[in-house]
């Protein structure tokens, strides 16, 4: 990561941290973008940068995750098998205890406050389309014919914003990678994969 892209990720986390935590103090209707702006020590401006709004900013997901998502499941072995890619990327992730910590917050927060569930969702589905996106180039299949790889990413989206709802619901009560690698069994099974043998990293997942 270069010093730049460094700079914008830390921005973003401090943006969105401050929104968390002024919206968990004060509440929803009370934090304006010029609070969040204020607290996390940038101008409004550079808060339109990073955030579209403060709703975003509570429970929305940084670009700079995005980025790091798709370039981990592009950097998984060549032949690994895409449910097998997928899930190294996600318990890698959710075995972050910063990371879960905030994503305990938002989900808190979408409980709190209704009008954050849009957000909070859409969050959800911009993960799925560039896990998608990525799984597809991987397997050198065209996205916009072939659905295969947006049902398993789905899947597994689907799996994980159920687990981390339970997991929250039940005051951690397990470990939550436990709960995924226990998603990742029951709903989404190994997919094999057909190799074609005039490219070392094409694939194509079965009709």
């Amino acid at each position: 990561m270069s010093l730049r892209q460094h700079l914008k990720q830390e921005t973003s986390r401090a943006i969105a941290r401050a929104a968390q935590d002024l919206v968990h103090d004060r509440g929803l209707g009370s934090v304006t973008v010029v609070d969040i702006a204020v607290r996390a020590g940038v101008s409004e401006r550079t808060f339109f940068n990073y955030f579209s709004c403060k709703e975003e900013a509570v429970v929305g997901v940084p670009d700079e995750l995005l980025i790091e998502l798709d370039a981990a499941l592009r950097n998984r072995p060549e032949r690994e098998e895409p449910r097998d890619a997928l899930r190294a990327v996600i318990t890698d992730w959710v075995g972050q205890d910063v990371i879960m910590d905030r994503w305990g917050l938002r989900y808190e927060l979408v409980r709190r406050y209704p009008a954050l569930l849009p957000q909070y969702l859409a969050a959800f589905a911009q993960i799925e389309s560039v896990l998608a996106d990525s799984l597809a180039r991987r397997l050198g299949v065209d996205g916009d014919r072939d659905p295969s790889a947006l049902m398993l990413v789905a899947a597994v989206v689907g799996a994980l914003r159920a687990g981390l709802s339970w997991w929250e619901y039940s005051g951690r009560a397990v470990p939550l990678i436990r709960e995924i690698d226990q998603a990742f069994e029951q709903m989404v099974p190994a997919v094999p994969v057909s190799w074609d043998s005039s490219s070392p990293v094409r694939a194509r997942l079965p009709s």
